[in-house]
């Protein structure tokens, strides 16, 4: 039952993630590139951090590495919707903050791939 939850729970975030992105494509398109680049850094920097502290274990430093990179989105969304009242930099907020989920995401993608290559 894990796999097929799973791929479910993943879908439904994509989703979520698209919807938020489309209501936001005018903001996001105001966005540099620059920010781009730093959220795939910080999500770089973040899963290494995991790995390298997660111990000896492989699945120890797997989860980690996953917890380092997408922790905080989640939060950093919750806070922002409760504290920011001008729409206009919710919305921002929102979509910058799903952004860095879906760039941690793939990142993330990336870091499977290597760590079932060594």
């Amino acid at each position: 039952i894990r796999e097929p939850i799973t791929k479910l729970s993943n879908g439904l975030f994509g989703l979520l993630a698209i919807v938020i992105l489309v209501v936001a494509l005018k903001l996001l398109a105001k966005t540099n590139f620059i920010s781009f680049v730093v959220m795939g850094i910080i999500a770089i920097f973040s899963i290494a951090i995991g790995h390298f502290l997660g111990g000896p274990e492989l699945e120890t430093r797997r989860s980690l590495a996953i917890t380092c990179a997408t922790r905080n989105a989640g939060l950093a969304l919750f806070v922002g919707t409760l504290n920011f009242p001008d729409e206009e930099l919710k919305t921002y907020l929102m979509s910058a903050i799903v952004s860095y989920a879906l760039i941690a995401a793939i990142i993330t993608a990336i870091y499977f791939k290597w760590l079932k290559k060594n």
